[in-house]
């Protein structure tokens, strides 16, 4: 709660069934003006993530990023806590009745219902840092992804950015996707594989892998 509360501005913290019962945040960073459009910014963590840690972590927490992001811009920024690493492969799983769709709709349902019922979104970013990449690739495989934008944010491994392109380019043309890959590391192949495919945009991190989600944030 204390996180939450450290970035100025609206917020909602609570558990949400489609999130298997663990913490959701929602943020509207001070300033926004509710007359306009705004971007939502859902972002999924990596190994070991917890809520505070990600917030306001000294070194590497997203606070700084999500209130420079506001200064020019209208964000909504939704961060949900994930299952401990060896259950990463079940969120937003739906073999595990956790449910990309249901996520959404809920985070959309609860925007409206406990900041204003007349807020207009003009669209939707997905990002995934490190193992948040295989949320985005079963959110795609499903094909029960939301995103106008998908932002791989050094979570490239395996197939995992290869097969969540393929599977929401299928359905949604227009779809944006950022993939940050550190070179020579086990993100790089995969996010080769995309390189020069319609609606992607590459990005060689010069930073290291704990402070990808900081410098990359909604991209």
């Amino acid at each position: 709660i204390k996180a939450v509360k450290s970035i100025p501005g609206s917020h909602w913290l609570g558990k949400l069934a489609s999130n298997s019962n663990r913490d959701v945040s929602i943020l509207i960073p001070k300033g926004a003006d509710f007359n306009k459009p705004f971007e939502v910014i859902y972002h999924f963590h990596g190994h070991h993530g917890k809520m505070d840690n990600i917030l306001t972590n000294p070194t590497d927490g997203l606070k700084d990023s999500i209130l420079d992001k506001a200064k020019n811009k209208n964000i909504i920024v939704v961060v949900p806590q994930g299952p401990p690493k060896e259950k990463d492969y079940t969120w937003m799983n739906g073999k595990f009745n956790e449910d990309m769709e249901k996520f959404q709709n809920d985070t959309m349902s609860l925007i409206k219902n406990k900041f204003s019922p007349n807020i207009t979104i003009s669209s939707i970013t997905v990002e995934g840092h490190s193992a948040g990449g295989r949320v985005l690739m079963n959110a795609a495989n499903e094909g029960k992804l939301t995103a106008d934008k998908v932002d791989f944010l050094d979570s490239s491994y395996g197939t995992w950015a290869s097969q969540a392109y393929t599977n929401h380019i299928a359905k949604n043309p227009n779809a944006k996707f950022n993939v940050v890959y550190i070179p020579g590391t086990q993100t790089q192949d995969d996010a080769l594989k995309l390189q020069g495919n319609k609606n992607v945009s590459m990005h060689k991190s010069s930073v290291d892998h704990g402070a990808v989600p900081k410098k990359f944030f909604g991209i």
